[in-house]
């Protein structure tokens, strides 16, 4: 009897929290809106549909009207300070969103539009890794890029943050009076300099803003007057490999403002905000919906083992590894299928350049190289056979957003030199592996790689069918197959015979570093 096995299909908790995000910000960020003689005057001439515009956007809840907010800020469409008033600049900021996209230029925002606004942001925002942190001696909180594999240090003034690789960097501080005013402090930060040059200039009595670049690198500060000083932050990234930190620095402003009337700042309702983003209940569903769902969907108990997909306006996600060092990536077709758009958490989007359904592999490419600092060493796939009872090592992104968010490294062994239905193109090994781990490596003890995983042993169909639970019965694509597709797409791996065995902290250190995160965001199920 066939017993079906499972994809590994990814998991991300992350469209759970931008709802949730959605509604716990919108009674802090929509402040009552000023006097009429103080707010925008929009033109009718200029902007035909600002009527119907207006009283779509006014049809939201405020939940959906903070996030199309951010959602725009993701895209790039909308780079100010949010409102609850729909004003002239963010009914251009809809309809460039539609322009881009090839649909009628009216600035409504319906149903529909705010469903493909979703599915265009969601890969955006997730690959950023957004959450929230608390100053460690101040009532205030800030968002910041985790994804970017940030690090964070104390500092006597709060927090910073930084990658290994120094191409993202934030500084999270607050400044007593009595140290330094909000004057003084615009004055030392918006200096021009021979090596830092400033691009834009404001200061009000309340808060003040900077930005410009330094070298290859761009810079944006903002501080507001709190009680008893100044509280802000500056964010540096490098423009080669964080080309979108013009659009984190936008959102990471927008959620400094938690609470504040800039008349009347307000420190209390920023500690309202959460000290770190919500996070969903560690059940087993391997794909979520889009925000709109009230309910999260069951994943089928059976899942077809070659052509399984996420449904409609779904956030799924996966694992994939290096395969070249211009950032070309291998995962299982499985992981991308629907996909209208791909992020690499922590390297930015990516192409899907090649697919095999049959085979079950997918090959992505990084729209932006790695650049030197970021470069990556690909993995080298061994050229001997996979053999009966070897150690193997198997590397992925389980259950994100349940487990921490960093690479999992689970040990095991080949149990045998064939897939289901003795399927030659794969072996089964009993390395633990779950929902997130698909397209990850699995290397052997030097550190080479023999495989990638591509399913589990259904728990439930084999209780059905047998009256017993499998213990680990894994699967991974051979890798000689998989050398063979990128042989076929252009794409020519790096070839070793066995290698003498390594420490396994070695084999898990080198893992680490050629295994990324994916989360693809799906239009439409189906698609290839």
């Amino acid at each position: 009897m066939l017993i079906p096995v499972k994809r590994l299909c990814p998991m991300r908790t992350f469209c759970v929290w931008v709802h949730l995000l959605g509604m716990a910000l919108a009674p802090l960020l929509f402040i009552p809106a000023r006097p009429a003689a103080a707010q925008e005057i929009v033109s009718q001439g200029k902007r035909p549909f600002l009527q119907d515009a207006t009283r779509a956007f006014n049809g939201l809840s405020a939940n959906d009207q903070v996030l199309t907010h951010i959602y725009l800020t993701a895209t790039g469409d909308f780079n100010a300070m949010f409102s609850p008033r729909f004003g002239g600049r963010l009914y251009d900021s809809v309809v460039k969103f539609q322009s881009n996209r090839g649909l009628p230029q009216n600035g409504v925002m319906t149903s529909e539009l705010f469903s493909t606004l979703q599915t265009v942001a969601f890969p955006i925002l997730s690959g950023w890794g957004i959450r929230f942190v608390n100053h460690p001696t101040y009532a205030g909180n800030l968002l910041v890029p985790s994804g970017f594999g940030l690090i964070q240090t104390s500092t006597p003034h709060g927090l910073a943050f930084e990658n290994n690789n120094s191409t993202l960097s934030v500084d999270f501080s607050f400044y007593s009076r009595d140290q330094v005013s909000l004057a003084d402090l615009f004055t030392r930060l918006g200096q021009d300099s021979p090596e830092r040059h400033y691009t834009y200039r404001v200061i009000k009595s309340d808060f003040f803003v900077v930005t410009g670049w330094t070298g290859g690198s761009g810079i944006y500060s903002r501080y507001i007057a709190a009680p008893g000083g100044s509280l802000g932050f500056t964010l540096r990234w490098d423009k080669a490999v964080v080309p979108l930190g013009n659009r984190i620095a936008t959102l990471m402003a927008n959620m400094m403002f938690l609470g504040y009337d800039n008349s009347q700042p307000n420190v209390a309702a920023v500690s309202q905000a959460p000290a770190s983003l919500p996070q969903a209940a560690p059940s087993p569903p391997q794909v979520y919906p889009s925000p709109g769902q009230s309910t999260l969907p069951q994943t089928a108990a059976l899942e077809p083992p070659k052509d399984a997909a996420p449904t409609s306006n779904t956030i799924v996600t996966g694992s994939a590894f290096f395969v070249s060092s211009d950032g070309a990536l291998i995962t299982n077709n499985h992981v991308i299928k629907g996909c209208s758009s791909a992020v690499v958490i922590g390297r930015g989007a990516a192409t899907i350049s090649a697919t095999d359904a049959r085979n079950d592999l997918a090959l992505l490419r990084l729209m932006t190289k790695p650049s030197d600092p970021m470069g990556v060493k690909p993995v080298a796939f061994r050229s001997t056979p996979t053999e009966l009872g070897e150690t193997v090592f198997a590397l992925g992104f389980p259950y994100a957003g349940t487990l921490d968010n960093g690479v999992n490294f689970t040990n095991g062994m080949v149990s045998s030199l064939s897939g289901m239905n003795n399927d030659s193109t794969e072996f089964q090994m009993n390395a633990a592996v779950q929902p997130g781990n698909s397209g990850g490596p699995v290397l052997d003890q030097g550190g080479n790689l023999l495989g990638i995983t591509v399913a589990r042993m259904s728990d439930l169909a084999s209780l059905k069918a047998t009256g017993s639970i499998p213990q680990n019965v894994n699967f991974g694509i051979k890798a000689e197959v998989a050398a063979s597709f990128l042989r076929a797409n252009g794409v020519i791996p790096v070839m070793v015979t066995t290698s003498a065995p390594v420490l396994t902290t070695q084999v898990a250190s080198a893992g680490k570093a050629i295994t990324a995160q994916v989360v693809c965001s799906s239009a439409s199920a189906g698609q290839e």
